[in-house]
Parts: structure tokens; sequence; C-alpha cells
């Protein structure tokens, strides 16, 4: 493998599927321009046109699918409904542009209701689009991910530089060649593909950067921004609880944890990666989640690890917690085929000094802790560092809104009897907690706040008439120098007036 090049593997079965040159700092100086260029123009375009463009997008989207399927297969070996997902969501982004695009934006155009006392002043909050947007996304949701951000960009007058993982970079171009298919603009979104300094670069010279991966790059990621004085938007992992109190609904507590630890291999930041059971029902939910875990098939159920780094670090976590004692229900790679196979792995009476339950797995493993009280469950539930989703799992909806708020200080988005579906509540943003997101610039996809990432206000104030219809106030403000009694009285009026 060369520094100059990209070499696309199915983990599958480790084909090599595509080589692809790399974007050094010359070429994205050149893109950088370009996307410029497009932007200048791009951003002059009117919000319904833009819309219709999207439209068209969806639509080519929904009728090949499959294109898109195949290509997010050939790089990443996902069972088929894992791929489609990314596709879904894709198709839910533009779905949430329809919705609510337009009149997002609209409603900046609409005059600020202000105090009466400044009724005569005319206040607007128009936003101009951020330019050039970087976006740097992950290798577990080559499509899904990036489509709520590269989108919203887009749609607010944007122009996108694109760097995908060096492992799934033909989900990108896919996506890109889609798009100028159907009509947007040639040099709106490119694509950089790279390794870990083609990141850097882009970091270098786009005016906004969002990025999803792990707390180590992240950290790079934001000092360059720091650096810049540049707004960026981190997501950075999570380590989702999944909280299953003594009066859960056992049937739907049980394959809600099964597809929050195990759906597309446990490859999601807001998969759970560890289990809170009550006591007085762990044997039973413990018991039926082994039966149906066991009979999960590798290739209709879940694809390979990704990555051959991603194995070894499930792998590692696993041996530790095997070395500590704790029992472990799979935990072994699958024998006979040539990719990053590795079973789906329940590990019972975990403590909490392994890294299974400390640190972020990422991978089909569900360590599971019984608890006798709710205080117990919350302190497990945030003692990592990651804050990012949680699901409780309860009968009791006076009971699940009150935990959900004594959850609330360390984990941002917290589900009730189900897993991880707030993705694709696309009105509501993604939030987080801790080192999930920037501590300045949290992430917030989706929602207003997830829009308004990609744009910058201005206040314009404009005077209309006088305050008062009278001559005297005709070219003045009673508040305005020189100061007399009249100042005094019209002080004195606004301080009773609020």
């Amino acid at each position: 493998m060369s520094e100059n090049e990209v070499v696309i593997v199915n983990p599958a079965n480790l084909q090599m599927v595509r080589k692809l040159q790399v974007c050094n700092r010359s070429d994205m100086d050149i893109l950088t321009l370009r996307a410029r260029t497009a932007q200048e123009k791009w951003k002059t375009t009117s919000l319904y046109d833009r819309l219709q463009l999207f439209n068209r997008l969806k639509r080519y989207i929904q009728r090949n699918y499959q294109e898109f399927i195949s290509v997010i297969q050939s790089e990443t070996g996902k069972t088929w409904p894992d791929a489609m997902v990314d596709v879904i969501s894709a198709v839910a982004e533009i779905y949430n542009i329809e919705k609510n695009g337009v009149s997002r934006v609209l409603e900046f155009s609409k005059p600020v209701k202000t105090h009466p006392f400044l009724r005569n002043k005319r206040t607007t909050v128009p936003r101009r689009p951020k330019g050039v947007v970087g976006i740097i996304s992950p290798w577990n949701l080559p499509l899904a991910i990036p489509a709520a951000d590269i989108f919203p960009a887009l749609f607010r007058g944007n122009a996108v530089i694109w760097k995908p993982s060096e492992f799934t970079p033909l989900s990108a171009l896919k996506l890109k060649e889609a798009m100028i298919k159907i009509g947007f603009p040639d040099y709106l979104l490119q694509v950089a593909v790279g390794y870990g300094e083609t990141g850097a670069a882009l970091c270098e010279v786009a005016d906004c950067i969002v990025f999803t991966g792990s707390c180590a790059t992240g950290e790079k990621v934001k000092a360059i921004c720091d650096g810049r004085r540049i707004s960026y938007h981190l997501e950075m992992g999570g380590k989702a609880p999944a909280i299953v109190l003594a009066d859960a609904n056992i049937d739907r507590t049980v394959y809600g944890l099964l597809y929050g630890a195990f759906s597309n291999n446990g490859h999601y930041c807001k998969a759970f990666e560890v289990a809170l059971i009550h006591r007085s029902i762990f044997n039973e939910v413990v018991n039926r989640l082994l039966r149906l875990v066991n009979n999960l098939v590798s290739g209709k159920d879940y694809g390979p690890i990704i990555t051959k780094q991603q194995l070894d670090i499930v792998k590692n976590q696993v041996e530790q917690a095997r070395a500590l004692k704790a029992y472990i229900a799979g935990g072994w790679e699958i024998s006979g085929k040539a990719g990053y196979w590795y079973q789906p792995t329940v590990i019972l009476w975990a403590t909490e000094d392994m890294d299974v339950v400390r640190k972020e797995t990422f991978g089909p493993v569900l360590p599971i802790i019984p608890f006798d009280n709710e205080e117990e469950a919350i302190r497990l539930a945030t003692k990592t560092h990651l804050g990012l989703n949680a699901s409780i799992f309860t009968k009791n909806e006076k009971n699940f809104y009150e935990l959900a708020e004594r959850l609330s200080d360390n984990i941002g988005n917290i589900v009730g009897n189900d897993a991880m579906v707030n993705w694709f509540i696309t009105e509501a943003p993604q939030c987080g907690r801790k080192r999930s997101v920037a501590p300045v610039c949290g992430l917030e996809r989706h929602g207003y706040s997830g829009d308004e990432r990609f744009d910058d206000p201005n206040t314009i104030v404009w005077h209309k008439h006088s305050f008062f219809h009278l001559p005297f106030f005709k070219d003045r403000e009673p508040w305005l120098l020189p100061y007399n009694g009249l100042t005094n009285l019209t002080l004195k009026a606004f301080l009773r007036g609020f």
C-alpha cells in the first residue's frame, strides 16, 4: 500500500475492491478554489430551486437504492438491511429539508418581535452561509452520517468538501455521482479521498468543520479549528447504556437489547454498549436474550467488523474481561471465513474495572450488569467519559421522565422502550454531553440548531419612525444627548416597562 493511494478492501472476504489516489495538500487547494467559485453562484440560487434539486435527488435514491446498497456492501460487508439503513437515512434527511428547510430559513427574514418601547425599530436577523464546509465522516455509516451534515449545509447555501473514511470512500463518490447526474452544480460537493493528513489539510482551508470519529482525532481537529478561529462540530463516540427497570415489558426489552447492541454489528455510536438490568428480572432477560443471540446468523443478521484495527479493539476488550473472570457467551473470531468476522458476544457479571464497561467498544459486544436500585443504575450509566445516548425500559411513563431528567446532565439523548430511534426523528436535535461532543460547539445534528450550524446570523436594525408622533421627537429619541428632565422621565418609564 502506498501513501499516495487508498486501497479499498471488502472486510467480509478481504478482496480488493478498488484503488484511489490520495488528495494531497496541493489538490486540496484546488478543491477549495473550485468550491468557493461554486458557492458564490450557489448562494444566489433561490431556496425553491435548491429544493427542487433535493426533491430530484430523493426520488433518484428511492428508485436506485440497490446501486447505493451494493456500493456500501462492497466496502463495509454490511448485511442488506444494515446497508439499507444508510440509504433510508439519506432519504430521511432530504425529507426533513422538504418539510422544514424553506420555512426555517424564511423565519429569519421576518421582523423580530421586540419590546413596545422599541416598536419604531425594525429588527431582522438574516443568516449567511459559512462558505465552504468541511465534512470528515466515519466508516460505520458511510452515507447516513455525512448526509445529515452535507444536505443541510448545501441547502443553506454552502459548498462542501467531504473527506470520507479511507475505508469507505466509494459511498461518497456514489453520492457525488448521483448529485451531478440529477443537476447539482459541478464542484458544489467534492470528495477528498485520503488519510488523516487529508483531513488535517481540509481543516486548514474550510470555513467550518463537522467531524465524526474518535476522541483522539477529534481533539486534533479541535486544535486546528481553534487556531484558525473557525466553527467546528464534533461527535466523538458513545457508550450508550440500556437501563432495564423491574417493570419493563420483557418481550420488548429483549428485542430492543438485541437490536440496540448487535444491529450493524454494534457499529453505531448510539449502540448499547452496556445493559443495566434490575436484579429481579435479570435471569429472565438474560436467558431469553442469549437464546436470540445464539441464533443470529453471520452474513444474514450481521456482517464483519469493518476494520482490522476495530477487530483488535473488540478482541482485546473481551479477552481482558475473560481474564477478569467474567462469563463470556461468544467472544471468538469465526473460523472458516476470510474476513474480520466475530461472534455477537454477551458478557455476564461484567465489572466497572473492565475496559468493555469503561471504554467505547464499537463492536458486537454487550456487557450486562445487574442493579438493585435506580441510584446504582444512574451511577453506572453515567460513569463513562462519553454521553451520547441512553435507553430506559419501563412501563411507567412518569418514572421514565423522572429518570431521564436525572440522566440529562450526563447524556444528550434519552429514549424510552426503544433503541436509537431518535436518529430518525429529524425534527429534534441529536445532542451530546461530556467528550461525546465538543465543549463549545456541540454537535446537535437535526432540528433548528442542526441547520443553524451552517450559517451565521446578522442583526439588522432599521429606524422606521419617531417613537412619539410629536415634532420634538422627529429627529431624536428622548434618551439621546444632551440629557434633560425628559431624559430622566423616559428612562424611568423604560425601567418600569420591562
